[in-house]
């Protein structure tokens, strides 16, 4: 399925924004939470030519935050959150997975930090009009492929402190070459990323570009059922992303438009049938009180050499907090594909602390 796993993003922002965090030690300047949630869905999904239903975890984690203070303007601290309990399946699963996990040093000259965590093409650009709890609506990494399926390890990004309320970022992602999801062999090799965000009342824009290095060199083709039936091309260009957003806040409603392009190369045409990739979305968001009521349309122009593609997508949701800790969600999402393929309806609930 064209889509990006949300859920311990918004569970993390759940557990920070209702504050319901444990703080299990807070001494000589040090302080340490725990967090963590359960969340379990239903979810029926069309395969094309069929439909397909289960049970899941959706991404259930258990969390620990801490920080240090070094001296009045300087704070060292980190973050560790670990998922992939297969809550649904405890029993039979096997446990070898991971989520967020990074250390940093923030103060006045700004927040440096190092690890595992969200891009910043998906913090910037993504995020404003997706936010859902499963799914969302395409986006630069959809056309991302080959070897390395490490999206967000390995990063190390510096954001400025806010300069009347413009803000910048830079960071790189790094494949050494002793690290096996590395592409280019015996060889490293890294990526540049930056970004421009200006807010100004309740208006938030920002601006982002990834040049993808870490995606370049060696590929990896694969057949129909995904197996690896070819692995060459040292000159492989994945290409480059950039986008655009904006968000506005006004009362119970929030309004966000982003424009993303995957700006591919002849390289990514032969080996996934799409040059390039340009998506226009919008969304709006009620906040009713006891949750959110959103929907997002994108439309989305893939450029396939002689034959290109014209996507309408569209992503509708709602939740319900039955009490700060406790969530019911529903959502469905529409992606154009042909014979309505990946397109689902799931419903599930988060229990957080």
């Amino acid at each position: 399925m064209k889509k990006t796993l949300l859920a311990t993003a918004i569970a993390g922002a759940m557990c920070a924004s209702a504050a319901q965090a444990a703080t299990v030690y807070n001494q000589d300047g040090t302080q340490v939470d725990l967090y963590g949630n359960i969340q379990l869905g239903y979810i029926s999904e069309d395969t094309g030519s069929d439909s397909e239903d289960q049970i899941f975890d959706n991404g259930s984690t258990l969390g620990i935050a801490a920080e240090h203070q070094v001296n009045p303007g300087l704070i060292a601290y980190l973050k560790l959150e670990i998922d992939g309990f297969s809550a649904d399946e405890m029993k039979t699963s096997q446990y070898d997975n991971g989520d967020t996990a990074y250390a940093g040093m923030k103060g006045n000259f700004g927040d440096v930090k190092l690890g595992s965590y969200d891009t910043l093409m998906d913090d910037w650009v993504k995020d404003p009009v997706d936010g859902s709890w499963y799914a969302g609506v395409n986006n630069s990494a959809t056309y991302l492929t080959g070897d390395n399926n490490d999206r967000e390890g390995d990063q190390l990004t510096y954001k400025s402190p806010s300069f009347g309320g413009l803000q910048f970022a830079v960071g790189t992602q790094y494949k050494g070459d002793a690290e096996t999801d590395n592409r280019i062999e015996d060889d490293s090799s890294a990526s540049f990323f930056g970004g421009v965000k200006y807010t100004v009342g309740a208006l938030d824009l920002a601006l982002a570009y990834d040049n993808l290095g870490t995606y370049d060199g060696v590929i990896a083709d694969r057949d129909e059922d995904g197996n690896v039936v070819n692995v060459e091309n040292d000159d492989f260009d994945a290409g480059e992303a950039y986008g655009l957003s904006a968000q506005y806040a006004m009362a119970a409603w929030t309004l966000s438009a982003k424009y993303e392009r995957f700006d591919g190369t002849d390289d990514t045409l032969a080996l996934t049938g799409v040059e390039n990739a340009d998506m226009y979305a919008v969304k709006a968001n009620y906040a009713y009180g006891m949750g959110n009521i959103y929907g997002t349309y994108q439309y989305v122009d893939e450029d396939r050499g002689d034959d290109d593609e014209s996507l309408n997508q569209v992503m509708l949701g709602a939740d319900y907090s039955l009490t700060p800790a406790v969530t019911y969600f529903v959502e469905t999402t529409m992606y154009d594909q042909e014979d309505d393929e990946d397109d689902f309806v799931a419903t599930g609930l988060a229990f957080t602390f």
